[in-house]
């Protein structure tokens, strides 16, 4: 496989990552610098299949997520990268397992 086709795929399994904080969740987590949330607070989350990104209580627009690609990593919601790394390994690997099949089952011309 060339470079182009690495880089191809690992661009689709990133955007597959970034399309999943379209499916939001409820989390629980932990902010100590926020009263009643020391030992942990129930917020909404976004990022499938694991969470990655979580609603800030008190700072960001009550529960909500907000996932525009600048807010990701400048905005007042919490980017979380032990989160993150599983989600992407995962659209990563589908990503290279559905190159695998289609490649595997294509009729010989």
């Amino acid at each position: 496989m060339t470079f182009l086709s690495h880089l191809k795929r690992a661009l689709i399994g990133l955007a597959l990552c970034y399309a999943s904080l379209a499916v939001n969740s409820k989390s629980v987590t932990r902010y100590s610098d926020i009263m009643g949330c020391e030992k942990e607070c129930i917020v909404e989350s976004s990022g499938w299949p694991t969470p990655y990104f979580y609603d800030y209580p008190g700072i960001s627009v009550a529960k909500r997520v907000e996932a525009d690609p600048i807010a990701v990593f400048f905005g007042p919601d919490t980017f979380v990268i032990s989160g993150f790394v599983p989600t992407l390994l995962f659209w990563l690997m589908a990503v290279y397992i559905a190159a695998y099949v289609v490649r595997t089952n294509r009729p010989e011309v």
